[in-house]
């Protein structure tokens, strides 16, 4: 999905996350305002996009790029950023055609219903605003902008979908391996954390400790209780027990050491993410796979969501191949 897509369909409740209301970049002020785009009778001013830019900005310049890859970078965020922009532009201008609204007792509902969800108060609520550089106000205007835009996704798009049991059925037929039985191994591991600022000398005493562990593994030591002994994890007490683990979540250089065990039998010594590790394969079994009821729901919204990104995509086109939108550089 395209970055416009993106922001268009993003859910209501991240609003309170949302950076691009943050201080206007200090560069703002320095800056006489001007227009920078036209769509149709609106403007987009120089004001409101640096505004916008203003985080991307700030992680660029903290970035550690050379100068000409800053530049490059900026414009090229830039003019994503704008773009964005004459979309929303373009996406409000609907919203007046189709006489969509939406009144404060909605919007209060809706916050009062955020809270609730979220277990939040009003008084923690404001709090985390605070935060974000986000007044009140401005967080109620945000969610505002975003119910019209879903709505206007309803009338416009979602309307027009639809998802019949053969396009279902021909998803699941075509992805059975997503709703197969997963092969799922019950673990234990003894790990040895390297730290990011650990000697090398530090490294290689702790690739000894563990490969004299190993050692004695071959030599048909407990598995259990040398992670009792030697594992430097809140898990060795219990033997390192990780317990069960479907193979597809694991880092792709477990799965691939993991994959080629039996029942019983362990890993070498792995250089991972967490440092040092031996894995331990306890036991084995298929997860349940999903009959074609049971996913259908899933496999319903999947493609749902599919075809609302495809035609949000296609009608922003078509907005745009319709309207009178000039750049001003």
């Amino acid at each position: 999905m395209g970055s416009s897509s993106r922001w268009a369909l993003i859910p209501i409740a991240v609003l309170l996350l949302v950076s691009f209301v943050l201080t206007p970049y200090a560069a703002v002020a320095e800056v006489v305002d001007r227009i920078v785009a036209i769509v149709n009778d609106d403007i987009i001013m120089l004001s409101d996009l640096n505004m916008q830019m203003a985080p991307y900005t700030a992680q660029i310049k903290q970035s550690g790029y050379n100068l000409d890859d800053e530049r490059k970078a900026l414009y090229r965020v830039r003019s994503e950023v704008l773009q964005n922009m004459i979309d929303a532009k373009l996406t409000s201008q609907q919203m007046v055609r189709y006489k969509i609204e939406v009144t404060d007792s909605e919007l209060d509902k809706f916050i009062a219903s955020f809270l609730k969800q979220h277990n939040a108060t009003e008084e923690k609520f404001r709090t985390d605003l605070e935060k974000t550089g986000m007044t009140v106000e401005e967080y109620r205007e945000s969610v505002r902008e975003q119910i019209l835009r879903n709505r206007i996704v309803n009338i416009a798009i979602k309307s027009k979908i639809v998802i019949t049991q053969q396009d279902v059925e021909r998803y699941y037929e075509e992805n059975l391996d997503k709703y197969t039985g997963e092969k799922e191994y019950h673990l234990r591991n003894i790990v040895m954390p390297v730290s990011s600022f650990a000697s090398e000398k530090e490294k290689q005493a702790l690739r000894a400790e563990i490969d004299a562990v190993y050692q004695s593994l071959q030599q048909g030591a407990s598995f259990a209780e040398m992670a009792r002994q030697h594992s430097k994890s809140p898990l060795a007490k219990t033997g390192g027990d990780l317990g069960y683990f479907e193979i597809g979540v694991m880092a792709p250089d477990i799965q691939q050491a993991i994959q080629r065990l039996d029942k019983h039998e362990f890993t070498p010594v792995l250089d991972t993410d967490r440092g040092f590790q031996i894995f331990y394969v306890e036991d084995m079994r298929s997860s349940p796979g999903k009959s074609l009821e049971e996913a259908y729901a899933e496999i319903e919204e999947l493609l749902n969501n599919e075809a609302i990104n495809t035609q949000y995509r296609a009608w922003l086109e078509n907005l745009r191949k319709n309207a009178h939108i000039r750049i001003i550089d």
